[in-house]
């Protein structure tokens, strides 16, 4: 189990290396999530992802962005700056503004905006 975890982690963090300029990961606290999802989290692998992705990004010339815990990228509106906290259950967006959008695509606009 854990060579072909290693092995899926090295073919997705070249995938990743070789097709992107940037790669933008959100800061994870992998020890407070364990705290409340115990081996769920814990074996999921997360922290060999990450390093997988910024060693192949570091051979191949891609940047990684460690994105903060704290932004709120997918509470901010990307088109008005409006904030408005909002349910995590529900998929979609719509903001005052006018803008209807999913919350992942916002918050990769909020992203990429910085």
């Amino acid at each position: 189990m854990a060579k072909s975890r290693k092995n899926f982690f090295d073919k997705v963090g070249l995938n990743y290396a070789l097709n992107n300029n940037l790669i933008c990961l959100e800061y994870l606290n992998i020890a407070a999530m364990a705290r409340y999802n115990g081996r769920m989290v814990q074996g999921a692998g997360r922290s060999m992802h990450r390093g997988m992705i910024e060693y192949k990004s570091a051979l191949y010339g891609c940047h990684v962005s460690i994105i903060s815990l704290w932004l709120p990228s997918t509470q901010k509106c990307s088109s008005c700056g409006n904030i408005a906290k909002k349910d995590i259950s529900g998929r979609g967006r719509r903001c005052k503004c006018g803008l209807n959008t999913t919350r992942d695509v916002n918050a990769a606009l909020n992203i990429r905006a910085l």
